[in-house]
């Protein structure tokens, strides 16, 4: 007879087996939101810090901010993509511990970024 599956008892575990359970296009949806959040939350500071200088004027963006943005959020997905996707098509993908870290990660970075723009909001940086 086959042993019938439990839960995972460590929380990590359970996150694992949560994102076992989602389907691809779940999981490519969440990675991508995940990286757009980290870049977000990198980015907020960078702008409001480049807002008081000469570097941004008249809507206009400077390039190295943007581009180095451009270039953690490469990074944010290729790391998310890995772990909660798989690059190897000819093998099924199994959740693993760095899925679950990367969930853990994004939800942390999600809940700064909404404290960074309450803050912002407070300052009157965004109005």
């Amino acid at each position: 007879m086959a042993k019938a599956q439990t839960r995972p008892t460590a929380r990590i575990d359970k996150i694992v087996w949560r994102v076992r359970r989602m389907s691809r296009p779940t999981r490519i949806v969440v990675n991508m939101l995940i990286s757009l959040v980290v870049v977000g939350l990198i980015g907020l500071p960078i702008m409001f810090l480049l807002s008081g200088s000469d570097s941004v004027e008249g809507g206009g963006v400077a390039t190295i901010p943007v581009t180095v943005l451009a270039v953690i959020w490469l990074i944010a997905y290729g790391v998310g993509w890995w772990s909660m996707v798989g690059f190897d098509t000819d093998v099924e993908w199994v959740a693993h511990r760095p899925a679950g870290w990367m969930l853990v990660f994004g939800v942390t970075a999600f809940l700064i970024f909404v404290l960074e723009i309450i803050l912002a909001l407070l300052f009157g940086f965004v109005l």
